[in-house]
């Protein structure tokens, strides 16, 4: 038997890592509503386009983990697919499906959310 031969299958580690790539794109929705919803408590009112800029609100290291997360998801998606093929290649009765369906309907959710922009927040945090 060669090292980590059975790592893969067996492994909680890299079920975990392919539950966070699978949740990336529905927590960074969650990481950006946070932030609204942090702008709103501060200011008392909802922010609007360039009123005021994100940047103007002191909220610096949740700001940036927004703007890192952004580069980031795309990273996951890829990250995904390489566990997926790894998973399959280690262990022929792998259920793939229930692992795609979940990532790609993360995506649809937040793709969804992106394009839609309810209140404009993305708008006012990407101005």
């Amino acid at each position: 038997m060669k090292l980590g031969e059975n790592f893969v299958s067996k492994s909680r580690c890299w079920k975990i890592a392919t539950g966070v790539t699978i949740s990336a794109p529905i927590g960074w929705l969650v990481l950006f509503y946070l932030f609204v919803l942090r702008a709103r408590l501060s200011l008392g009112y909802w922010p609007r386009v360039a009123s005021p800029d994100p940047g103007d609100l002191n909220f610096g290291l949740h700001e940036l983990f927004l703007w890192i997360s952004v580069w980031i998801m795309p990273v996951c998606g890829l990250l995904w697919g390489i566990y997926l093929w790894v998973f399959k290649l280690r262990d022929p009765n792998f259920r793939w499906m229930s692992s795609a369906v979940a990532y790609l309907s993360m995506l649809v959710i937040f793709l969804f959310v992106v394009t839609m922009d309810p209140g404009g927040y993305l708008a006012w945090f990407a101005d």
